[in-house]
């Protein structure tokens, strides 16, 4: 991984349930943390292949080891994008770079 193609600002959000007066649950999402990554759109055989993993993988967003990044958290950047985390994998075993296959969803 070169430090150059780190280069969006990512928020890590977490989702809390919060319980309305009236007994439903409201799910809101909790900045964590920040972090730089690269976030790449899958198109053509790259798409094909995280798709067989999770079907309805749309990115695939590397950053540096995170340690508390799961599946179910999403990532916000840009003008208000933000990508559902569907799996979270360590690339080496040297924990160097975690790689994030993500959906984009409306904010």
């Amino acid at each position: 991984m070169r430090l150059g193609d780190l280069r969006h600002l990512l928020v890590h959000e977490v989702a809390v349930e919060d319980r309305e007066a009236d007994g439903g649950v409201v799910l809101t999402w909790v900045p964590r943390d920040t972090a730089w990554g690269h976030v790449e759109p899958l198109s053509g055989r790259k798409l094909e292949l995280a798709q067989r993993q999770e079907p309805r993988v749309t990115h695939r967003v590397t950053l540096r080891y995170h340690p508390t990044l799961q599946a179910s958290d999403r990532l916000v950047f840009g003008e208000g994008r933000a990508l559902h985390v569907h799996s979270v994998l360590t690339a080496d075993e040297d924990q160097n770079e975690t790689v994030v296959l993500a959906e984009e969803v409306p904010k």
